[in-house]
């Protein structure tokens, strides 16, 4: 994996997917939403936030169109699908 991105994106992918943190958001879990759990565990891993200077990541704060993008590039990179 060390050499190779593309199996170290499918590694951190099924490690998500099955509810394990990657990233210490103390506002998320698993449990609520597996989907908004990985979108931000992806969006903490490639280090954006809308808000860097907290630990939470507070799914429900509006955000503009530029981050929003960048939210879903990011999530797009990481998990092959798009957030609606």
């Amino acid at each position: 994996m060390l050499g190779d991105p593309r199996l170290a994106r499918d590694f951190q992918g099924a490690v998500l997917d099955a509810g394990v943190p990657a990233f210490c958001w103390k506002d998320m879990s698993y449990d609520g939403s597996p989907l908004l759990f990985v979108a931000t565990q992806v969006c903490g891993l490639r280090e954006f936030s809308v808000e860097p200077t907290t630990l939470e990541f507070n799914p429900r704060r509006p955000v503009d169109g530029s981050s929003r993008a960048k939210v879903e590039a990011a999530v797009a990179l990481y998990c092959g699908r798009r957030i609606i």
